[in-house]
C-alpha cells in the first residue's frame, strides 16, 4: 500500500524543447504547463490516457503543431468566434448609445488565456471576451483533422 502512495505522489513530468515543461495532475488526467503564445504566458493542457505514454506524446504533438502555427491559428479561431459570435454581442451590449460591435472589433478584443488540446487531436481555445459577454469565456471547439466546429460563451 505505502509503495502504491509513493508511486502515486511521484509527480510526472514532460518536457518538450520548445515547449518546455508540464506536470501531470494525476486526478484530472492532465498535464499543465505554460507556453508562449503571441509573445505572452498562456495556460496550456493536454488530456491524456494517464497509463499510457503513448498518449502524453500525441498530445504534446498536438500542442507542438497548433503553437508551431500560432500567429495563423490564432487569427483563424479568432475570426471563426467573431463569424459565430459577433451578433451575440451586440445583443449582450447594455450601453445602447455604444458602437455595434463588427467583427473586425471583436477579433481584436478577444486574447488567448488557455489551450487545452486531447491527445486525439481535439482543441478548445478559451478567451478573454473583454466584457463583450460580461466576463464569460469565448471557446473554440475543434480538431486537427476536422477543423473548428464551434464556438460559444460560457462560464
Amino acid at each position: 500500500m505505502i509503495s502504491i502512495l509513493a508511486e502515486y505522489r511521484t509527480p510526472a513530468i514532460i518536457t518538450d524543447d520548445v515547449l518546455g515543461e508540464f506536470k501531470l495532475d494525476k486526478d484530472l488526467g492532465l498535464f499543465e504547463g505554460e507556453i508562449t503564445w503571441l509573445d505572452k504566458i498562456v495556460l496550456a493542457y493536454l488530456e491524456v490516457e494517464t497509463d499510457n505514454k503513448y498518449s502524453w506524446t500525441q498530445a504534446m504533438s498536438m500542442l507542438r503543431a497548433l503553437t508551431e502555427q500560432q500567429k495563423q491559428k490564432d487569427f483563424d479561431f479568432r475570426a471563426f468566434a467573431a463569424k459565430e459570435l459577433t451578433d451575440l454581442a451586440n445583443d449582450w451590449s447594455q450601453d445602447e448609445d455604444a458602437a455595434e460591435i463588427s467583427k473586425e472589433d471583436f477579433i481584436d478584443r478577444i486574447i488567448l488565456t488557455s489551450l487545452y488540446v486531447t491527445s486525439s487531436g481535439d482543441y478548445t481555445a478559451y478567451y478573454n471576451d473583454d466584457d463583450m459577454f460580461l466576463g464569460h469565456v469565448v471557446t473554440v471547439y475543434g480538431n486537427s483533422v476536422t477543423g473548428m466546429k464551434s464556438a460559444n460563451i460560457e462560464g
